[in-house]
């Protein structure tokens, strides 16, 4: 049985209000309630940004969970991805089917015609892509034009888990081949992905398939596999780094967030040594988060959630605050700034209780399943 380690847990949960906290912020800019140059102030600086972190962070955790969790010899791709794929697919379904409901039985009780929420256009390339995640994502990838031609008219593209779902799957897809190639000899292997981060950084603009995305490279898969493998690779060496190794971490930590001079990095590298610095911190912290053991627990419990939590907080966030900016509009009034802390833990609750919802549906086969069981047990005992 793998060990469970307490610094993945806190990295998770702070990554993930990490996110969250952003999309807060910046929701307020994209509603016209605040100005974006009065924002950025609250989540970057010259050399950090807490959503690229809080994402990458993500990312390399998934990679390292995935490899703590399969150091088993009988390993199989079939077994991995039934299990994996389901994990985070099941939940990304389940939240769309409610807030799809949610949104038809909205616009029929304004009185309005559902016909505006269905699609006038569909390829079937548009059912494959919602089925794995990917639905987001290919807009994100491809851009509006592209995006209608090849898939259809986007009606109904929720932002439910956003470009980052879609990112995930596909590099669950290529794990088991990845981990092959890890063991088999995890140095070669992290060089040859070191060196293909930096040809496709330094070529990234050359690329024909990439110089005319509307995404940034950041937020490109084919950039971000870097994150994941470099987490996977972590998992394997981690343990056997010595502990003065928090001191240099923990640097260049502080280096990011204090420095006042802009450091002669480009974002991706800048994101991926800042990440890589910010995970061998809290990893050289184990021994302190061991030792606080109530605390653990609840953070251990809220990280079983985060996942759905993060399916519904972006949902969320856009209605609130389209729906406050639109009253105080009626009203005639600038969106006040001593409602926004109102306005986000309003976001934050609403959250939590579609998350606890969710996770109840989700926890109800395995319930009834151990139900009827329990009732065979007892008829077979009075029998």
């Amino acid at each position: 049985m793998k060990k469970k380690y307490c610094y993945m847990d806190v990295l998770r949960l702070v990554s993930m209000l990490a996110i969250v906290y952003y999309h807060m912020i910046v929701s307020l800019y994209l509603e016209g309630a605040r100005e974006y140059s009065s924002l950025v102030k609250f989540f970057e600086n010259k050399n950090a940004h807490i959503a690229t972190t809080g994402v990458g962070i993500f990312f390399m955790l998934s990679g390292a969970g995935l490899m703590y969790s399969s150091q088993k010899k009988d390993f199989k791709a079939r077994d991995f991805y039934k299990r994996r794929l389901m994990k985070i697919l099941i939940p990304f379904y389940l939240v769309t089917v409610l807030y799809v409901v949610y949104l038809f039985a909205a616009q029929i009780l304004r009185g309005g015609s559902v016909s505006s929420l269905i699609p006038n256009r569909i390829t079937p390339l548009r059912p494959i892509l919602i089925l794995l995640g990917l639905d987001t994502y290919s807009l994100s990838f491809l851009g509006g034009e592209t995006y209608y031609r090849f898939v259809g008219d986007p009606v109904l593209v929720t932002g439910i888990g956003e470009w980052f779902l879609g990112c995930l799957v596909v590099m669950y897809l290529l794990f088991p081949l990845i981990r092959k190639a890890l063991l088999k000899n995890k140095w070669l292997t992290m060089v040859i992905a070191t060196v293909y981060f930096a040809l496709i950084l330094v070529f990234y603009s050359k690329i024909p398939i990439f110089c005319n995305l509307p995404e940034a490279p950041f937020m490109n898969f084919f950039v971000k596999i870097y994150d994941f493998v470099l987490g996977m690779f972590l998992a394997l060496v981690v343990g056997k780094l010595p502990k003065w190794t928090l001191w240099p971490s923990l640097a260049v930590v502080l280096a990011f967030l204090i420095s006042p001079v802009k450091f002669p990095l480009d974002q991706s590298v800048a994101i991926v040594l800042s990440n890589l610095a910010l995970y061998l911190l809290f990893h050289n912290l184990e021994f302190a988060f061991e030792k606080a053991k109530k605390p653990m627990k609840w953070i251990a419990f809220l990280c079983k959630y985060t996942y759905i939590f993060f399916l519904w907080h972006h949902i969320v966030i856009t209605h609130f605050t389209h729906k406050w900016v639109v009253a105080c509009q009626a009203k005639g009034l600038r969106p006040p700034k001593t409602d926004i802390p109102l306005v986000f833990i309003k976001e934050f609750v609403v959250t939590a209780v579609l998350t606890a919802f969710t996770a109840i549906l989700l926890a109800a086969p395995k319930w009834i399943r151990k139900k009827r069981s329990e009732e065979r047990e007892d008829e077979k005992k009075q029998s």
